[in-house]
């Protein structure tokens, strides 16, 4: 303590400063690198469940055409009755 007492003022003013900047580039740093893995995780769930999404609209889709295609081919059959 007694050598940090004998130190300028200006170097006593130095040293905490340096640490605060030290400590703002580091969190700076590491926020970025997280910010940077989080965006990379963001785009990888994306694609994935677009597909996915797509996926189960194509299947709701073709489920929707069947049960059409179902629907007329009744209609047809009960067209052939009432023409008999």
């Amino acid at each position: 303590m007694r050598k940090f007492n004998n130190l300028r003022f200006i170097t006593k003013i130095c040293i905490p400063v340096s640490i605060m900047i030290v400590i703002a580039v580091s969190l700076v740093t590491y926020a970025r690198s997280q910010m940077t893995g989080l965006a990379s995780d963001m785009r990888t769930i994306v694609d994935v469940e677009a597909a996915r999404l797509e996926s189960v609209l194509k299947v709701g889709l073709n489920i929707n055409e069947a049960a059409v295609q179902i629907r007329n081919m009744i209609v047809d059959e009960r067209r052939g009755e009432i023409d008999k």
